[in-house]
């Protein structure tokens, strides 16, 4: 939708076949820039971004890093966005639960307190840690969707 309105969207995609498949779904839209880079390493002229957005990525990025990184990219007074996709402890998570545990138990037992589930009502977000950067201010924390939004420190 956004490049149907003309926004000038840059999207970084490290895996190979996905960028891939990304140039070939925004080839009508000029307007999009795929970049092939991990978000760390990608070539970011500092103060472009009106906006950064991560959607369902953020967590993978070093957490000593990621809001510098944001944050060097945005314009005073721009945005990051940052969605997450959590389960929480409800009896809809009851099966995935029981049927992950053992391959966590398996291949990976020490990401089994991971498996922890947060109430439904007090899902993770970024909100505290976007604060404590000291990049951001006025985080709004739409836990229920477990969406984080903040303005950069002009």
């Amino acid at each position: 939708a956004l490049a149907e309105r003309d926004f000038a969207i840059t999207a970084v995609e490290p895996a190979p076949r996905m960028a891939d498949l990304l140039v070939r779904r925004v080839r009508r839209w000029p307007n999009v820039r795929i970049v092939r880079s991990t978000f760390e390493a990608a070539p970011v002229e500092p103060g472009s971004f009106d906006l950064v957005v991560a959607a369902t990525a953020f967590h993978w990025l070093d957490p000593d890093r990621r809001y510098d990184l944001a944050g060097v990219g945005l314009r005073p007074r721009g945005a990051l966005g940052v969605m997450r996709n959590d389960h929480v402890a409800a009896p809809s998570n009851e099966a995935y639960i029981t049927g992950v545990t053992p391959i966590y138990e398996r291949h990976a037992p020490e990401l089994l307190e991971d498996l922890a589930l947060p109430m439904p009502d007090e899902p993770p977000g970024f909100a505290e840690e976007m604060e404590a950067s000291g990049r951001f201010e006025g985080s709004n924390s739409a836990s229920s969707r477990g969406t984080t939004a903040s303005r950069r420190r002009p």
